[in-house]
C-alpha cells in the first residue's frame, strides 16, 4: 500500500497523536496470510475491516471476506501433511490458517480470487482517504504483505498507527511511571500486559477490560478488528487522563532499560483451584 506511518518518528509528542486525530475516520484492520514473510509466496487469505467516527462513537462501515486458497497453497499444504515438513520455517501454512481460524477443507466452496477481495478492500479504504487513519496491531506483517499484493497500485499517502508501536511509545512509559507511584490500577495493568513491549491484543483487552461479544456469522477476524478499535479509543483515553505525565521529569527522564517497573513475583497457591 506505500502506506506512511504515523508513528514511525518516535518524537512525536503524545499531544501531537491526539491532534493528527481530530476530524479522521478510524479504519482498524487485520490481515491474515500463509506465511509470516510475503517474499515466500504467501497468499493473502482473509482481510476484516471496522470503519467509525471516534468523535461521535459511530459505526460507518465494516469489511469482512476470506478468499479460496490457491492450488500452489493447497499443494504446499498436502506436501507438508505428507512429509511433516513445515515449509515455511518454524510455523506450518496449515498452523497460519489455523491461527487465522481459516476453514481449509471447505476452501473450494468459497467463490472469492485474492485480487478481487484485495480490490474491494482498497475501495473501502479509498472512499475515506481524505480523513483515512488505519490502525492496526504489528504494522510490520500487516504492511508487508499488502505492498508486496498490491505492487504499485496500492492506496498512497494513508497514515498508520501500529498499535503495538503505540503501546511501546506512550503507554508502557506511562504505565511505569504510575507503578513506581503505586498507582494500583497501573501495577494491575502491567501484570495483565506481563510487562512486556509486545504484548497481545488479548492481553490489551484484559489490561482495559474491553471485550467485544461475537454476532451474528461475523468471524474472528471480523470480532478482532472491532476489539482492536476499542482497544485503541480505550489507550487514547486513558494517557489522555494522565497526558501530564508525559511533561514530569519522571518522563523526562526515563530510561526503559533502567527504570521499568519491576512486577513482584506471583505468589504460589498452596491448593489448586477447584475448577481445574
Amino acid at each position: 500500500m506505500r502506506l506512511t506511518t504515523l508513528l514511525e518518528n518516535i518524537d512525536q509528542t503524545f499531544e501531537q497523536v491526539i491532534d493528527s486525530l481530530v476530524n479522521k475516520t478510524l479504519i482498524s484492520f487485520k490481515v491474515n496470510a500463509t506465511s509470516i514473510n510475503p517474499e515466500e509466496h504467501s497468499q493473502i487469505v482473509s482481510i476484516a475491516a471496522y470503519v467509525v467516527d471516534p468523535m461521535k462513537g459511530e459505526e460507518l462501515a465494516s469489511f469482512d471476506e476470506e478468499v479460496r486458497l490457491t492450488r500452489k497453497v493447497q499443494y504446499q499444504i498436502s506436501q507438508e501433511d505428507r512429509t511433516g515438513d513445515e515449509m515455511i520455517g518454524s510455523i506450518s501454512i496449515r498452523d497460519m490458517l489455523n491461527a487465522a481460524d481459516y476453514d481449509i477443507e471447505n476452501s473450494d466452496d468459497n467463490p472469492n480470487q485474492e485480487m478481487d477481495m484485495l480490490m474491494r478492500f482498497k475501495a473501502l479504504v479509498d472512499s475515506y482517504k481524505s480523513r483515512a487513519v488505519l490502525i492496526v496491531h504489528n504494522a510490520d506483517f500487516a504492511m508487508r504483505h499488502l505492498d508486496t499484493a498490491y505492487g504499485l497500485d496500492g492506496v498512497k499517502g494513508i497514515p498508520v498507527i501500529d498499535t503495538l508501536k503505540f503501546t511501546r511509545t506512550y503507554m508502557m512509559p506511562i504505565l511505569h511511571i504510575l507503578a513506581g507511584q503505586n498507582h494500583s490500577q497501573a501495577i494491575r495493568m502491567l501484570g495483565e500486559l506481563k510487562n512486556s513491549a509486545s504484548p497481545t491484543l488479548h492481553d490489551l483487552g484484559r489490561a482495559l477490560h474491553i471485550k467485544v461479544v461475537r454476532s451474528g456469522r461475523a468471524s474472528t477476524s471480523a470480532i478482532e478488528v472491532r476489539r482492536l478499535t476499542k482497544i485503541f479509543m480505550g489507550m487514547i483515553g486513558f494517557l489522555y487522563k494522565n497526558r501530564e505525565l508525559y511533561n514530569s521529569d519522571e518522563y523526562m527522564n526515563l530510561d526503559p532499560a533502567r527504570d521499568k517497573y519491576q512486577l513482584p513475583e506471583p505468589s504460589e497457591p498452596s491448593e489448586l483451584p477447584a475448577d481445574l
